[in-house]
């Protein structure tokens, strides 16, 4: 799975449809690499966003965010330190998911609605599989809400391969 660097695009409407041409830069390919595997896929975004919220407090170990048609979080750790908080999870989903959750992540919120992501790293990192983490920037314990939005299941479109000379 390669991250995305950059990306830039633009959208106009044919025969009463969206259509967007969409750029996108990725990071080098690991040297001797030989093959790429493509696997085009598009998300059908609807007007409106379905927020999931959970309160921190008195929450038991492990316990799920619903994504909706994209599949399901498992949070199955929160360490508390003093300055951050770090959330060990699962992306339970047969989507592909990139190694920072930049279609369907999570974060947190303080008591009053504060957006706690670090701000030099605010994105989750892929452990192996579908398992990830993710810090906040926050020493407290109560009043925290873990969010997500519900999101469709991206379209899936058939795979190829390229070869790399």
């Amino acid at each position: 799975m390669l991250d995305t660097v950059s990306g830039s695009g633009y959208g106009d409407k044919e025969n009463g449809k969206e259509k967007a041409t969409l750029d996108f830069l990725y990071t080098p390919l690991k040297e001797g690499t030989k093959k790429v595997r493509i696997i085009p896929y598009s998300i059908h975004m609807s007007e409106g966003r379905e927020e999931v919220s959970i309160q921190l407090d008195d929450q038991s170990l492990p316990f799920m965010l619903d994504q909706g048609d994209f599949g399901k979080v498992l949070i199955t750790d929160i360490t508390y330190l003093e300055d951050k908080m770090i959330v060990h999870f699962d992306v339970q989903s047969d989507a592909i998911v990139d190694n920072k959750l930049l279609r369907n992540p999570i974060w947190l919120e303080d008591a009053n609605g504060k957006n706690l992501m670090v701000e030099d790293n605010p994105f989750a990192e892929r452990i192996k599989g579908n398992s990830f983490k993710q810090e906040f920037a926050t020493g407290e314990k109560e009043g925290l809400q873990l969010k997500t939005d519900k999101l469709p299941k991206p379209t899936m479109y058939e795979e190829f391969e390229i070869e790399i000379p």
